[in-house]
C-alpha cells in the first residue's frame, strides 16, 4: 500500500491497541505523515529544506536524561524537545543522526534495557511489563524478543 496508507493503519493499530510506545509513537507517526504529505502534495517553496543543525551535547543529554527519568511514563515528543530545548520538529530529524534510533524506538529500546536488569532479579515479567510503561505483558514480550531475539521468560532461565 502507499505510504501514506500504511501510516494511517500503523496509527489506527496504535490508537486501538494501546501501543507501548503510547504518545510518543502516536506523535512521530502523524509528523511522519506531514512531512510524507509535504513533500508529495506541498509546492515547491514549501519543500525548501533549511540546513539542520545538529544536536549539541548539552541538548542531546538533557533529552536523554529526561528520556531515562521517566522512561516507565507515556512521555511525548513536545516534553522530550522541552527537556533539550528544541523544537519537536528539529528533535525528530536529528535525534535518530545522534543516537542511531528515532525517539520513540530509542524510548523501546531503553524500557528493554532495564526489563533485561528487572528480570535478572527476579521480578515477575508482569509487574516488568507494567512498571516500564507498556501496556501489557503481550506488547512488551513482542518487543523483548524484536529486540534481544528472545522471549522474556527465554531470558529469565538463561541468566537465572
Amino acid at each position: 500500500p502507499p505510504l501514506k496508507v500504511q501510516i494511517a493503519e500503523w496509527l489506527s493499530d496504535d490508537l486501538k491497541n494501546g501501543g507501548p510506545g503510547g504518545k510518543l509513537y502516536a506523535e512521530s507517526l502523524i509528523r511522519l505523515l506531514s512531512v510524507h504529505l509535504l513533500d508529495r502534495y506541498g509546492t515547491s517553496s514549501s519543500r525548501q529544506a533549511t540546513p539542520a543543525i545538529p544536536l549539541n551535547r548539552q541538548q542531546l543529554d538533557g533529552a536523554l536524561q529526561f528520556i531515562h527519568a521517566y522512561l516507565d511514563k507515556d512521555i511525548s515528543l513536545d516534553e522530550i524537545a522541552a527537556a533539550a530545548h528544541v523544537s519537536s520538529s528539529h528533535l525528530i530529524r536529528l535525534f535518530k543522526d545522534a543516537t542511531g534510533l528515532p525517539p520513540h524506538r530509542y524510548v523501546i529500546q531503553e524500557r528493554i534495557r532495564r526489563a533485561q536488569h528487572l528480570l535478572i532479579s527476579g521480578i515477575p515479567i508482569q509487574e516488568v511489563a507494567v512498571t516500564l510503561g507498556f501496556s501489557d505483558q503481550s506488547h512488551f514480550h513482542r518487543h523483548f524478543k524484536r529486540i534481544l531475539g528472545v522471549t522474556p521468560r527465554e531470558y529469565i532461565l538463561h541468566f537465572r
